[in-house]
């Protein structure tokens, strides 16, 4: 029998899937090297160096470049072409306005939580406190993100436009948190009002949450400030 070149389940070309698994893994592959800082906020993002990098051709690389731009993460600038989108003081401070103004009231109505909650909030707190070197380790961005996500995972209640704007808004202010704790040479100390949310879940105390999620947003938000004032960062799309 001639096969007609869909997957074991006639939903479509296993070329088709295979070309986008290399995409999704290129995506994944730039994106951390973006958060990571190792491409560095305004630095030529050049495809030679990535075909290299990664083992793939230019194709997927422009797909992940394009879906990457369509996230915030890559800019295209005329003459120059792809680059990591600069930071910015101005963005800096809308995505952490934005968060307080959404976060702190989701995190109010998410008490009082059911007694199997409070044990995964617990538990997302000792996986992140486990990690001595934090942002440095790979991994803990995402055990940041699920921590926070199940502190006011209730008081969303399953709205998805809540979710995914909430999620878009971390991983931008993700990249400055990264790079002022592994780039920029400061660190934003915050286990402490990890364990005091945790406290106020507990107690169900919705007002006690919102006031330390506010103090906890302007805390790290002052920090990468400071990270990026005594590296200069905002510089570097015009130097590169």
């Amino acid at each position: 029998m001639v096969s007609d070149g869909r997957g074991a389940d006639g939903a479509g070309p296993i070329g088709t899937t295979i070309e986008r698994s290399i995409t999704e893994a290129a995506i994944e592959r730039i994106r951390a090297e973006i958060l990571s800082g190792r491409i560095v906020p305004g630095e030529r993002i050049r495809l030679r160096t990535l075909e290299e990098l990664l083992g793939v051709s230019h194709i997927p690389i422009r797909e992940a470049l394009r879906r990457l731009e369509g996230e915030g993460l890559v800019t295209t600038v005329p003459q120059k072409g792809a680059i990591a989108t600069p930071l910015s003081l101005d963005e800096l401070a809308e995505v952490y306005e934005l968060r307080k103004m959404l976060e702190p009231v989701l995190a109010a109505r998410a008490v009082p939580m059911d007694p199997g909650h409070l044990k995964a909030l617990e538990r997302a707190l000792r996986d992140m406190e486990s990690v001595e070197e934090e942002w440095v380790a790979p991994g803990f961005g995402q055990l940041h993100r699920s921590f926070h996500w199940l502190i006011i995972a209730p008081g969303a209640r399953g709205n998805r436009v809540i979710e995914h704007t909430i999620r878009q808004q971390w991983q931008t202010s993700e990249r400055y948190v990264r790079f002022a704790m592994t780039v920029g040479g400061q660190a934003p100390v915050a286990a402490t009002h990890h364990r005091r949310l945790l406290r106020a879940a507990k107690r169900g105390d919705g007002e006690a949450m919102a006031a330390e999620l506010v103090e906890h947003l302007e805390h790290t938000e002052a920090g990468v400030r400071r990270a990026l004032a005594v590296d200069g960062a905002l510089g570097a799309a015009a130097r590169s």
